[in-house]
């Protein structure tokens, strides 16, 4: 999950979220190329719940995906501002396969996690597995994915950091709402058993953007995202996190 160095912030994008991985069709190039670019109010961890920066952020991805689900992936977030602590910064190298098995949507994947400072050993990085299984319901007009998804993460050697794992259940919708407009929405509960030396809790998230199609980009204007601890917790509280996003595919 990070990266520091503006040189190979080629394009920026979010999270909050969320990269979606699209598998390139049988109809189209044997390769299909993504890139998204978006700005946050700050740096807040969908599945942890955990505040990486309070600064304003700016994440980013791109990648390739092959017609047989192979992907390949680069992830990246840069902070703005006075660093408050440790920086935020981060790069995620992500290797997957997204496709269909018993009329399921299976992405499964490993990343790695590379942490600020780039490139300075193992100090802070680690290694993280992760599957997430979808049966999307219903028609363009409204569309309801129940999802289940797990991440281990497993320290890098001389990491800091401590094991872990995010077990995560939820519904995706998507209403159509007046063209070109539609709204994304996500609710969903996470298991934290301790990942990143934190305290284990469950966390409630929400995201919701309303999204604009022009041509082959799709923006996020705005983009949300809540997460809230379920018990009293050092690290985490309520947070909110707004955004604005783009997204393209070619």
């Amino acid at each position: 999950m990070k990266l520091s160095r503006w040189a190979m912030f080629a394009l920026v994008a979010v999270v909050c979220g969320v990269t979606r991985h699209s598998q390139a069709d049988e109809s189209n190039a044997p390769v299909e190329v993504t890139y998204a670019m978006g700005a946050y109010t700050k740096y807040l961890g969908a599945w942890s719940g955990q505040v990486y920066d309070d600064r304003p952020s700016l994440q980013g991805d791109i990648g390739a995906a092959f017609a047989n689900g192979i992907y390949l992936d680069v992830w990246f977030a840069k902070q703005v501002g006075p660093v408050h602590g440790v920086p935020g910064n981060e790069m995620d190298f992500i290797v997957g396969w997204a496709g269909e098995v018993l009329a399921l949507s299976i992405d499964t994947a490993l990343a790695y996690y590379e942490l600020e400072p780039n490139f300075d050993g193992r100090k802070d990085n680690a290694w993280a597995p992760a599957i997430k299984v979808s049966k999307t319901c219903g028609e363009d007009a409204l569309s309801i994915a129940p999802f289940v998804r797990m991440e281990v993460v497993i320290p890098d050697s001389g990491s800091s950091y401590g094991d872990g794992m995010f077990l995560t259940g939820g519904v995706e919708a998507k209403l159509a709402l007046l063209e070109p407009l539609s709204l994304a929405t996500a609710s969903y509960f996470t298991f934290d058993s301790g990942a990143y030396g934190c305290d284990q809790n469950v966390i409630f998230g929400q995201t919701a953007a309303l999204q604009v199609a022009a041509g082959a980009w799709t923006l996020s204007l705005p983009s949300f995202l809540l997460t809230t601890p379920l018990e009293s917790d050092a690290i985490r509280q309520t947070e909110t996190c707004f955004g604005v996003a783009a997204e393209s595919k070619f």
